[in-house]
C-alpha cells in the first residue's frame, strides 16, 4: 500500500480497488462482494479524512434514518479501531 495523504473531502484509490469496483457494479461480476467493497471504501474513507457526503445522505435511505445509514457506514471502521485498541492492549 502507498502513503496515505490526507485530501480532506477527496478519495484516491488505486487501480486494483478502482477496476474491482467497476467490474462489481457493471456486472456483479468483481472478485469481491458489494458488501466487501462498501466496506473498504469506508475504510479509505476514514483513512484519507473524507467524510460521508451530506448530499448523498439526504437523498438516500428509503425507510432508513441518516443515523442509520452512517452507523453502517461507520460500522467497519468502528471494528478497525477496536481491533487497534485491542492489539495495544
Amino acid at each position: 500500500m502507498g502513503e496515505v495523504r490526507r485530501l480532506h473531502n477527496c478519495l484516491v484509490i488505486d487501480g486494483d480497488f478502482a477496476s474491482e469496483l467497476w467490474a462489481t457494479l457493471r456486472d456483479k461480476e468483481g472478485s469481491l462482494s458489494s458488501e466487501r467493497l462498501s466496506e473498504m471504501i469506508a475504510l479509505k474513507m476514514y483513512d484519507q479524512d473524507c467524510g460521508f457526503s451530506s448530499t448523498v445522505l439526504d437523498s438516500i435511505g428509503g425507510s432508513e434514518t441518516s443515523d442509520e445509514i452512517i452507523s453502517q457506514w461507520a460500522a467497519p471502521i468502528r471494528q478497525r479501531l477496536k481491533e487497534a485498541e485491542q492489539s495495544n492492549g
